[in-house]
């Protein structure tokens, strides 16, 4: 079988598991040597097109399998948009703060294409759950810095 179309054969398999919201068949993919931070044939990460489609099993599939979350969820798309900016609005409070909680290292700071920060569309929503996962967020980092001075 050719390179291309064990390519094109894989990237079928994790889109509809993707889809299907099936993260143990992400992690089989993983195992067969699908790149699960890479991207689809269509140019989007997997983790963006988790998110698009509102699927959070695959999303905290390909962030556990990743080699480094705080890379995947800090990636900007060629329109300045990291993950979490393409988060807001579409995905449910739940989501929001699981993606919040899955690196230490988030760069809330970040300005999307449109020059808002990652952190004003976060607070904008006025959602409690996400609030407090973002004091949580600066709470360990308050603790963090307590540590190293």
């Amino acid at each position: 079988m050719s390179t291309l179309t064990l390519t094109t054969k894989l990237n079928a398999r994790m889109m509809a598991a993707v889809i299907l919201d099936d993260a143990r068949d992400i992690r089989r993919l993983a195992k067969e040597g699908l790149d699960v931070t890479g991207v689809s044939l269509t140019g989007d990460t997997w983790l963006d097109i988790a998110v698009a489609r509102n699927r959070m099993n695959a999303a905290a599939a390909i962030i556990m399998l990743s080699g480094s979350k705080t890379n995947v969820l800090n990636a900007v798309d060629k329109t300045g948009d990291t993950v979490l900016d393409k988060a807001v609005g579409v995905v449910s409070e739940k989501f929001l703060v699981m993606l919040l909680s899955a690196s230490d290292k988030l760069n809330l700071l970040h300005r999307n294409s449109k020059g808002v920060s990652t952190l004003d569309l976060l607070v904008k929503l006025n959602s409690k759950p996400v609030n407090d996962a973002l004091a949580r967020k600066r709470n360990r980092t308050i603790d963090t810095m307590a540590l190293a001075a």
